[in-house]
């Protein structure tokens, strides 16, 4: 399959128009070969617009000429006519002279002015193109702009979710204690929906000292699980979402611990002190 270029859509109003040279022809023609919606497309409408320009032409009256041209012939034959009975019989002068049919040229259409039908393609291909060119931009606008409504959609029912998780009837709420001083520790409250297994932690007051993280901590029968690294914002608030906090028969708690930057290197187990803990209430 050939990649289509630009060149290939004037190929095409050269070949609707009747005015392609062999080279190009074939050069297009492999190219549809291999399969172009874009030319294919653009091959229709640039047929579909030479009608009405072939409808647009004025009519063109006969030469004055014509008629001078075919009254010589006329009178040329009826002088061949009488010469060839000039020497006739007597008594075949009486009888009346044969009449002869003489066919007159037929009266066909002027041709149209090359240069004015040149022109007028010439006309149509440029407008037709860029209408073409048009179209296919406000398509490719209007694409984007589905896309965007959906993903804004998708968003939309994503927010009514997390949101809805604290009206969850059965939702159960933590709300983590410091265990050791020495730092200054953020406020945390934890929301977990058994039904969805989902989870809110929401912190307030959120200061990480130089050169350390915040590392979030669901506690399960076998040993705590990370959550991942919390960074606030500059007003120190931060909200981690988690889509799966685990199962409701198993998960009793969340916890915070200090770590070094970037987080506890085991994910099974905190590297640096935890600061805070919480057991979930029904």
């Amino acid at each position: 399959m050939s990649v289509h270029r630009e060149e290939h859509l004037d190929l095409c109003a050269a070949r609707v128009l009747g005015s392609i040279d062999e080279a190009d022809r074939l050069e297009l023609e492999r190219h549809l070969a291999g399969g172009c919606a874009e030319c294919e497309r653009a091959l229709a409408e640039l047929g579909r617009g030479l009608e009405p320009l072939a409808a647009s032409a004025p009519a063109v009256a006969p030469p004055p000429a014509l008629r001078a041209a075919v009254l010589e012939r006329v009178r040329a034959e009826a002088a061949a006519t009488q010469r060839r009975h000039a020497g006739a019989r007597a008594d075949d002068a009486d009888r009346p002279a044969p009449r002869r049919v003489i066919e007159l040229p037929g009266r066909g259409r002027a041709a149209w002015p090359t240069w004015a039908l040149a022109i007028a393609a010439a006309v149509l291909a440029v407008s037709a193109i860029a209408s073409w060119r048009a179209a296919e931009q406000l398509r490719g606008e209007l694409r984007g702009a589905r896309e965007r409504l959906a993903r804004a959609e998708l968003d939309l029912a994503a927010e009514r979710a997390w949101a809805a998780l604290a009206a969850s009837p059965g939702a159960r709420v933590a709300e983590l204690a410091p265990v050791t001083g020495g730092v200054s520790l953020p406020r945390v409250r934890a929301t977990y929906d058994p039904a969805s297994r989902r989870a809110v932690i929401a912190f307030e007051g959120l200061v990480t000292p130089a050169g350390s993280d915040f590392e979030l901590w669901a506690i399960l029968p076998d040993g705590p699980k990370s959550l991942g690294v919390v960074r606030a914002d500059a007003s120190g608030r931060a909200e981690v979402r988690v889509a799966d906090a685990g199962d409701p028969a198993a998960l009793s708690a969340f916890a915070l611990s200090l770590e070094r930057e970037g987080g506890s290197g085991d994910p099974r187990k905190p590297g640096g002190p935890v600061v805070l803990a919480g057991a979930l209430k029904s």
